[in-house]
């Protein structure tokens, strides 16, 4: 094994080639990359620079609790919503929501999610995040609810992020599903926050 020798004014770098057996192949990013980023691999050789960065982060609290009757995802008057524009298309963003949900009995239940505009981000979209309801004739359960998402947009426009919610009605009676609310059905708290962080790619 020969290694190769890099000599500058004060010393070399040395680069050695692998004590196993084979040959390794590594192809190298082009450019110089950006202040912060490292160089990975994708298993099979081809090297580029990846960040790890926090270029931004956004905040918002609405300290409402909100009610739907609607089956259907939709904001329902909550004010936690983060309008934001990427610093660059390679960006990745954190989505953290801390809320607390209901349903207004324990026969029915709800189901919270997340959208990038007009985009369900959830795995399965008519499910959701997550949903919950209490012991069925049992009086309505509030969940604390913490939702956390990473989303590639690949995009440099505009872009909004919002909790959306809805209700599901197990028994054909109506009822309706309550985001933000305290464990005692009161709706001036603990409200809902969403939180996301920029992150370079």
């Amino acid at each position: 094994m020969s290694p190769v020798r890099i000599y500058g004014d004060q010393g070399y770098l040395e680069l050695a080639g692998p004590t196993q057996a084979g040959n390794t192949s590594l192809i190298m990013p082009s450019g110089t990359g950006t202040s912060g980023q490292v160089i990975q691999t994708d298993g099979s050789g081809a090297l580029s620079f990846a960040g790890g960065t926090i270029l931004n982060t956004w905040t918002a609290t609405d300290t409402t609790g909100r009610s739907t009757t609607s089956t259907s995802f939709g904001v329902n008057g909550n004010t936690a919503s983060v309008t934001l524009t990427p610093a660059s298309a390679d960006s990745k963003f954190l989505v953290f929501v801390r809320t607390t949900m209901r349903a207004s009995d324990g026969n029915d239940a709800w189901s919270i999610t997340v959208f990038r505009d007009s985009t369900n981000l959830a795995p399965a979209a008519t499910q959701g995040f997550a949903q919950g309801n209490s012991v069925p004739g049992v009086s309505a359960t509030t969940f604390p609810v913490t939702i956390v998402h990473l989303d590639s947009p690949n995009t440099i426009s505009e872009i909004v992020y919002q909790p959306q919610f809805r209700f599901i009605d197990l028994d054909s009676d109506t009822g309706s599903a309550l985001m933000g609310y305290t464990g005692g059905g009161d709706s001036t708290g603990p409200g809902t926050t969403i939180t996301v962080f920029e992150i370079g790619g």
